[in-house]
Parts: structure tokens; sequence; C-alpha cells
């Protein structure tokens, strides 16, 4: 094998960004009954800046920077890519994580980070009706951090535009947005494993940003969306290794590029961590009735009227007689693809697999010389899936090790156990055989060469296909598709004589069938699948790690609320959701109004006095309760100023959280 080559060396950059006024990162989305414009945050609460945006902004003052030093234009394509959701092929890409809030920086604690400020138009100098808007925004003095990833040669060119970089947000024209951004420190990127030789390596990544890994069933339901695999593919883990060590090694790689494309070599995909186990796809076919009291699979028992399939989760690990299920959370969010100027830009939603969780994977590999190699992709932190130059996809490597056999979430047969004729097979990812060169599903005649037996039979099955799409970027063009067994499709087979369990141990590490390079064919013999009696419900794996206690100050307040005597909801005042969200809309009248509260006392005195005794009465309970936290003063330890005004947007909050409560 060919020696390693120097390359390009890649630098991570960060970057602080200090508010000199307040901002507003606006999401995109409006709060109804509350403000109108509403800010980024993450999924703990906390404000952040997308590395989406901050791309945009940096590209526009490198754009301009160029210009004004009269230097060559050609390098902003290179560094940032085309306007468009196209990704350029250059290797000088910048890569951008997410801003968010330096708390040992920022000096303001988190109750004053966030505040509330209303807007009008003006209509011939007077104010025009219905023109009041209610923006959240980042208050002066917060101070946010991020990193660029870039090659060293553009370290240089970096460090002297980001200080140029002086206005972000919307309502830039207001005086909003205004930013000192400087960089603070660099770092080269340097892997710290090193593992010489190894046929199986074992990787776990945390999710640090939202991911998306295209579906490879592709737009399964209009242009204006874009879906994402429940996992990590092995094709995304094998495509960040190859542009690592393009640009790293890039003599190494120019003469062993092909055996990192083939079967020999088998990146496996990445399932969410249980336990400290990574977990499988859960068997298909397991029933359950309505009360959740009889358990079974299709291939024990044949289902029954009124029978519904149990909602397991789509991962799951098996301990004794249990199966315990998990879901990986999942978000959705809106994105605007800026082509050709001259066509209308346009507005699609990115499904993506949520931050602050924990995925394993395994690299297979018939060279274990290659180890040496790959380990050099796997620095602190990776990006996988679409859009990681705009901040998604950023992994925290938290091991690679070289093991001798996978921890799969179910047990699987040892060399020492004997093996029964009937044997369960589970497909860890999509699988297909080709039989003539035609794709036929499973082939058993192939099988049985595979398990080094005289003849398989299919007895029983649980199934679901897909078909397998693939994009080749160099060519801009769809791949031929592979209609493949999905993942977690569950066989039954005999066989004739029984298998021994090396033949076993070799085809789990082998795989079968077509593009097992790319991941697919991987397979499991489940040893213990017979004992399985019942299973937990499913739990996100976003959910496993306490998220930090940077929870919004006003989910902490309302909380406080609803957790001592003044609780909200339909069943506590037999009120609808419709009139509840009347009685929040005249509190954010209130609010409009500077704290007066004239019009709240007229909507409230109209139900009690003019309706029915028993209609007023459900009014007058609210309304008691809302009275009580204008008036108790021992509301006045929530908020960062005791005013009338901030007690009504209290209530409103109050308002919001409780209905969600009831929804939950």
């Amino acid at each position: 094998m060919a020696k390693g080559g120097t390359g390009m060396s890649r630098v991570c950059l960060t970057v602080q960004m200090k508010l000199s006024s307040d901002t507003i990162f606006s999401s995109g989305y409006s709060i109804p009954g509350g403000e109108d414009i509403s800010i980024k945050r993450t999924e703990d609460g906390m404000p952040y800046l997308s590395g989406s945006t901050m791309k945009g902004l940096l590209r526009e003052t490198t754009e301009n920077y160029l210009v004004w030093t009269k230097s060559d234009e050609t390098i902003l394509h290179e560094l940032f890519g085309k306007e468009s959701c196209a990704d350029s092929d250059s290797k000088r890409r910048l890569v951008f994580s997410d801003w968010t809030v330096d708390e040992q920086e920022t000096q303001l604690p988190q109750e004053e980070w966030v505040s509330t400020r209303t807007f009008t138009a003006l209509e011939e100098d007077v104010v025009k009706q219905g023109s009041l808007r209610l923006a959240s925004c980042l208050n002066s003095g917060i101070v946010l951090t991020g990193t660029i990833i870039c090659d060293s040669e553009d370290k240089k060119l970096l460090k002297d535009v980001i200080p140029f970089l002086k206005w972000v947000g919307l309502l830039r024209n207001r005086g909003f947005g205004k930013v000192e951004t400087k960089v603070t420190e660099s770092h080269s990127l340097i892997s710290k494993y090193n593992i010489p030789s190894a046929s199986l390596l074992r990787y776990r990544i945390r999710l640090k940003t939202p991911l998306s890994v295209s579906s490879l069933t592709g737009n399964t339901r209009n242009e204006n969306y874009l879906d994402t695999r429940n996992y990590i593919s092995g094709t995304a883990v094998r495509g960040m290794v190859i542009s690592q060590l393009a640009l790293t090694e890039p003599e190494w790689f120019e003469k062993n590029k092909s055996i990192l494309l083939t079967d020999g070599t088998r990146f496996l995909g990445a399932y969410p961590v249980v336990s400290e186990t990574a977990a499988v796809p859960t068997p298909m076919g397991f029933y359950e009735d309505k009360k959740q009291e009889h358990f079974y699979t299709v291939l024990h028992h044949d289902v029954e009227p009124g029978h519904k399939r149990a909602k397991i989760g789509a991962f799951c690990i098996q301990k004794d007689s249990i199966l315990t299920g998990i879901s990986p959370k999942m978000d959705s969010f809106m994105r605007i693809q800026r082509g050709n100027q001259e066509k209308e830009q346009k507005v699609f939603t990115s499904r993506v697999l949520c931050a602050d969780s924990d995925w394993e994977g395994y690299i297979q590999l018939d060279d274990p010389d290659l180890a040496a190699y790959i380990t050099k992709a796997f620095t602190n932190t990776i990006h996988l899936g679409a859009s990681h130059y705009a901040g998604h996809g950023l992994c925290e490597v938290l091991a690679l090790e070289a093991i001798e056999q996978p921890n799969w979430g179910m047990a699987t047969y040892s060399d020492a156990d004997i093996i029964p004729e009937t044997i369960y097979m589970l497909l860890l990812s999509p699988a297909a055989m080709q039989k003539d060169g035609v794709t036929v599903g499973l082939d058993e005649s192939k099988l049985s060469d595979l398990l080094g037996v005289e003849k398989v039979e299919i007895t029983k099955c649980s199934t679901s296909v897909t078909e397998i799409n693939t994009f080749n970027r160099t060519w801009r063009c769809y791949a031929p598709s592979e209609v493949m067994y999905e993942k977690g499709s569950l066989f039954q087979l005999h066989c004739t004589p029984a298998p021994d369990a090396g033949t076993l141990k070799l085809l789990e590490k082998t795989g079968l069938g077509i593009r097992r390079a790319e991941g697919f064919g991987q397979v499991l013999f489940l040893k213990d699948f017979d004992q399985i009696k019942n299973y937990e419900k499913p739990e996100s794996n976003a959910e496993i790690h306490d998220f930090p206690e940077a929870k919004t100050q006003r989910q902490k307040r309302c909380q406080r609320l609803l957790e001592t005597e003044f609780p909200l909801g339909s069943d506590n005042y037999q009120l609808s959701n419709s009139q509840i969200g009347s009685i929040q809309e005249w509190v954010q009248t209130a609010i409009a109004d500077g704290g007066k509260t004239e019009k709240l006392d007229e909507f409230f005195r109209h139900n009690i006095e003019d309706r029915s005794p028993e209609y007023a009465k459900r009014f007058e309970a609210i309304r008691n309760e809302i009275d009580n936290i204008m008036k108790d003063a021992s509301i006045a330890e929530l908020l960062p100023n005791d005013t009338p005004t901030e007690r009504l947007m209290l209530i409103s909050e109050w308002i919001d959280l409780s209905r969600k409560e009831e929804k939950a």
C-alpha cells in the first residue's frame, strides 16, 4: 500500500461575536397571540445564530472586501460555494457551526438575555391601524461564539475579513443588529487516534447540531420537502472519510481510493445508543391487543382480529425477554433556496435528526492496514450529511477504537454455541440479492451457499420493501434505483443441516447481496429471539442525556406558576381552547397598551355580567386567578422588573405553557 503524502491542512477558527445593540435572529415563525417575530432557539431554549445565516453574512462581507482590496473574486465560490443548495466541489469550502451564547463571556444573567420590543407603522404621520407588531430580540452585551473550518492558506484572509462584519439579523435600518466580531483562537484539525491496524473499527459520535441524511427513497412528498433517514447511513460516514483523506493525504488517496469504494471496506450505518449499547432496527412483525396485554410476533402466531402493530419504536435493544424501544427525535424547519436571481426564491422544508443524541457505528476492513488512514479522518469534531457547510451535521467524536466483535443491542451466536436448524435473520440495513443480473430480493440457493448448508428455506418472514435511490454528485444525476427489503425485515430460515457458528459470524461480518460497500446487506442472526415476551414503551434518544440548565427564564417562571396555586386548563375552568385564546388575545392587547387593562376588564365584565350564571362562573374563576397574579407580592421574585406589563407578559406566557401542558 502506498504511503501517505502531504496535503492541505485544515484549521478551526473560533469566532466571537458581541452584540453592541439589541439584535433579532428571526426564526421565521410567529407565536399566535404572542410575538409576531420570534428568535431562533435551540432544543433546550437557548437563542442562537444558525451557521447558514452566518455563512451568508460572511459571504457578503467577503465579497465587499475583495472588491475594496481589488483582489481575485473567484475565490468567493471556492470558499462559499455557489448561491444555491448545490454544493461546490472546491476543496477549500468553509464549514460553519452555529453561533451560541457564550455564558462565560456574557455578563448578563439569563433572565435578561431576551426582551420583547413593539413596532408600529406610520401612515401620514399617524400610527397605522392594526400595525402593532411584537418582536423578540437578544439584548446588547450578549457574546456568541462559533467556529469556521478552513484551509490554512485561507486563515489570514478570514482573520482580515471577519472584523468587517458589523451588522446581523433583522431591522438593521432601525439600529438593531450591530455587532463586534473577531477571531479569538485557532487550532489545526488533527486526529488524536492512532490505530495502525484493525479489521473492525467502532466509532461513537454525539450530534452537536441537527443532522440531515438524505432519504434513500428520494422526495416522497413534493419538491418543497426534503426528508431525512432516521439513522446515519454508512455512505454519509464514508463520504466524510473520503473527503478528509482527499484533502490531507492526496497522494495516498489517489492511489488507494478504489479500495475505499469496494465491498472489502464496509461502512455500516450508525444507530442510536441506549444504555451504552448500539440499538438495532426493531424486528418487524410484532403485534399486540388494544389493552397491550397480548404481545406476539407473526412468525409465531397469526394476527388476531382487532390487534394492531406494537409501537416499539424504530430501534430497540433486548434484555432477557424485554425489548426496549427508542425512536430518534426529529424536527423540521424552513429554508430558502437561493438560486438564479431571475427566478423566484423557493421556500422548502427540511427534516432533521435533533442534536444532543449519541450514535454508534462500525467500519469493517478486509485490509487491516486501512485503519491507519481512516482514523486520520476522525478529528475531535466531524461534519456529516447535507448542508454541513452551513452548520448542520456537526458531530463530536466520543470514541474510536479497534474491537473484535460489534456490541449490538440483541444477542447473537458465539463460536461455542450449537446452532439450531431454524434461525432468525434480521436485516440491519436494506438488502437485496441478484440472480442472473436481476434483483430478486433473497435467493435461497445463494443463501445456502453462504451458510454452507445443503438447503435453506424461508419458512416465514415479516418484511417491507423500499426503493433505493442515489444521486451522483459528479454527474448531477440519479443512479439506477434498486428495490430492497427494508432494514428491520425479519426472516425465519430453516437450514438443512444446521449451519455452524463460524459461518454465521462470517456472514454477519461480510454481509450479503449488492452494494455492501455502501453499508447495505448487513445482517444479524438473533440468538434469543424466541425468548421475547414484551416491550417497554419507546423513548427519544435525544432525551437520554439531561439537557443543560439553560432552560429559558420564561419557561421557568411559567412552570413555577403551574406547580403552585395557579393551575390553568380547560379541565380547571371548563373553557374551550378558543375561549382561552380569546383571553390571551385581550391580555396581549393590554400589553400593547402599556399595561393598561381597561379593555381586558371590559371583556371579563361582558362575559360575567351579561351572560348566563353557569357561563359567567367559568370566566369569573379565571378572572380571579389573573387578578391574583397581578396583585400577589410573591410573583415579584419571578420577574426581572415588577411592572404591570411584565406581569401581563407572564400571564400570556403562562397561558401558552398551560395549553401545551394540556395537550401533552
